[in-house]
């Protein structure tokens, strides 16, 4: 064991797990090819053309949804907690587990994709590139619109795919932090801003968001001290007193990080062809192409930053 060998206090092991797998997700990214993940998006989108229901009877709905997660998942996680039970190096299967768990680097790609398309004024390519990953139309988006949908969704995804997967693999263990994964893979699959699952992906979606409540504010404490240097402590204080800072979902993610850019973030956006409007969170000025890099360093020092807040944790918790 990985505490016998080297003298570790049992209380670290954990973090130290996690820091390998966020090094080797970061430096040895799953291609989308062979990312088990991208297997599971693609069965839970399969099951759900097959098992919704015809009629228009919503409870029918929720059950067909709550059924499909749970017929796919559940022999998937059997055998895994078998594999994971009898396994003599039970270290090695929990940085297996959370480096599936972490995969995010394929945004990052993307991410690099548009920014690079925008500076050499490829527009048409960073919208098409960017209709990958978000789920509102992008074909009119202008310069600042794509800007703006490209740092929500990667703040957002960096979020739920990294940081609630960090909180749950040190409160539920490797497996846990894999469910949730795999939850928050089908309720991406099934989303319910989309018109075909509005009602047959609100099971998998109220899981994810009851789960991703908690780590998500946690998460926000590192980036609102980031913010402090853009936008001011009346600025910050005024958030987290503020309902958006509590809320469900999204909102407080991108207040918070439109406080830390001091750039206007959210706003209406536009699915199969109706407006959609969103409460807006003004800063300084639109974001600009700049402002993608931006956004790349603030995560990777909220990541820091969150891992020493979780360490000091875990020090004073031990000690």
């Amino acid at each position: 064991m990985i505490s016998e060998s080297l003298n570790i206090p049992q209380a670290f092991i954990p973090l130290i797990i996690l820091l390998i797998a966020l090094l080797l997700e970061r430096f040895f990214p799953l291609p989308p090819k062979v990312d088990p993940l991208s297997i599971w998006r693609l069965l839970c989108l399969r099951i759900g053309q097959k098992v919704m229901p015809r009629h228009e009877d919503s409870t029918q709905f929720y059950i067909s949804g709550s059924l499909a997660f749970i017929v796919l998942a559940l022999p998937f996680l059997i055998i895994l907690y078998l594999i994971y039970e009898l396994a003599y190096y039970q270290s090695l299967i929990d940085i297996m587990l959370l480096y599936l768990s972490l995969q995010f680097s394929h945004i990052d790609q993307w991410r690099k994709k548009i920014a690079i398309a925008l500076q050499n004024n490829k527009k048409q390519l960073a919208r098409q590139t960017l209709d990958k990953l978000v789920q509102r139309e992008t074909e009119k988006l202008s310069d600042v619109g794509i800007c703006k949908a490209l740092i929500e969704t990667y703040v957002l995804r960096i979020f739920y795919q990294q940081y609630v997967v960090m909180f749950c693999f040190l409160v539920l263990g490797p497996i846990g932090a894999f469910c949730y994964r795999l939850v928050y893979e089908a309720s991406h699959a099934w989303n319910i801003k989309k018109n075909t699952y509005t009602a047959f992906g609100k099971p998998a979606f109220f899981v994810t968001q009851i789960i991703q409540y908690f780590p998500v504010k946690l998460s926000l404490v590192p980036l609102s001290l980031l913010a402090l240097t853009s936008s001011g402590l009346k600025a910050v204080i005024t958030f987290w007193f503020s309902a958006k800072a509590w809320s469900f979902g999204g909102v407080s993610i991108l207040f918070s990080m439109g406080l830390a850019l001091n750039r206007h973030l959210s706003g209406a956006v536009f699915r199969d062809g109706i407006k959609y409007r969103r409460s807006k969170f003004i800063g300084a000025s639109e974001p600009n192409v700049e402002d993608i890099q931006r956004v790349v360093t603030l995560c990777h020092l909220n990541t820091i930053m969150l891992f020493l807040m979780l360490a000091m944790s875990v020090w004073l918790i031990g000690y």
